[in-house]
């Protein structure tokens, strides 16, 4: 067995109940292998068509998580230090063994665990050390209808489970801006799914079925919608902001994420990539400025997070007042002037 793998692996990335497995089982559909059937999570009550995820790499990236005090449903970020531990080193070693086992002679291959989210650093080691490019798609799905499912499922505070949505996503977004990727909404793919598909299988070079109407008959046997249980509008995530619900920083999010996944050029700007850089950098520094001693209080340091967002949110709305105002506009000149000489 050789020691690089030398191949292409799709990585399918979201957050959890965002609709990864309905893309991912398209993907595989298209020739993207995941594993051996065995190896494969069986279905449960909440996913009955099951999760399409290799039990061995979640299995690993669970140990990695517990080794680092975390867990999928923790909302403090991971330190960039904590990946030289020598215990996560070890188990990084593990992963990539397993992977070198089985899919070394696979030409494309892929893996989803929602997990992978919070710790593709330690992915991106694996890519450069086995020799094998990643390409991402990246799931999006309306917030409103994601907390509404963890809450059902895991009885999550919605403060929780919305602070969770903008980690994972802004962490994915994050570490994949240098890669080959596309952001797609699962609204969409639920509603047509071929188009998305297509737009997937051509920005990230997936050869097409060279039978559609099995490729068809395969996927609409597999997709349920009676299984997408929340439909909410972009409306009612507004509505939910307006009323102090949510922070305004997740409909920026969401409404940024929406317009980069309808515009390619907007998808790979720098414009974009800069505007997700500085939410990731507010959202670390407003996570910090929380007292580590409320971090084993969890449903107070959700709270108190998302009242540290919406404090910022009036901060900006005061700023925006004020740069609108006509004596600010007056001014402007006279501002611009005197930063420059400030320079010298």
């Amino acid at each position: 067995m050789s020691d690089k793998l030398n191949n292409t692996s799709i990585c399918i990335l979201g957050m959890h109940r965002s609709g990864t497995s309905s893309i991912t089982r398209g993907l595989n559909l298209l020739g993207v292998y995941l594993g051996e059937t065995e190896r494969m999570i069986k279905p449960q009550f909440d996913n009955p068509k099951g999760f399409w995820e290799h039990s061995h790499i979640l299995a690993i990236h669970e140990r990695i998580l517990t080794t680092l005090d975390k867990s999928w449903d923790n909302i403090w970020p991971i330190d960039s230090e904590c990946w030289k531990q020598m215990e996560i080193t070890n188990l990084k070693q593990e992963l990539c063994n397993l992977l070198l086992t089985e899919f070394s002679d696979k030409p494309l291959w892929g893996w989803k665990d929602p997990r992978t989210c919070l710790i593709l650093p330690a992915w991106k080691e694996f890519s450069q050390e086995l020799h094998f490019e990643i390409r991402y798609v990246i799931v999006l799905r309306n917030p409103v209808d994601v907390t509404n499912s963890l809450k059902i499922r895991n009885n999550f505070p919605l403060s929780k489970s919305y602070l969770l949505w903008k980690l994972y996503l802004l962490s994915a977004l994050e570490e994949t801006k240098d890669a080959k990727r596309i952001i797609v909404s699962y609204e969409e793919f639920m509603t047509n799914w071929k188009p998305t598909l297509r737009n997937i299988s051509r920005t990230l070079a997936i050869p097409w079925s060279s039978d559609e109407s099995l490729l068809s008959h395969e996927i609409e046997s597999f997709l349920d919608k009676d299984l997408q249980h929340s439909q909410s509008s972009f409306d009612e995530l507004i509505y939910k902001a307006n009323n102090g619900e949510i922070p305004v920083s997740i409909v920026e999010l969401y409404q940024l994420c929406l317009k980069a996944e309808r515009d390619r050029d907007f998808a790979n700007s720098a414009t974009f990539k800069l505007k997700i850089a500085d939410m990731y950098q507010e959202h670390i520094s407003i996570m910090k400025m929380v007292s580590s001693e409320v971090k084993n209080i969890r449903d107070i340091d959700n709270q108190i997070i998302l009242q540290k967002e919406q404090l910022l949110d009036l901060q900006r709305k005061q700023i925006n007042d004020m740069i609108n105002t006509w004596s600010w506009k007056l001014t402007k000149p006279l501002r611009w002037f005197g930063n420059l000489l400030l320079r010298f």
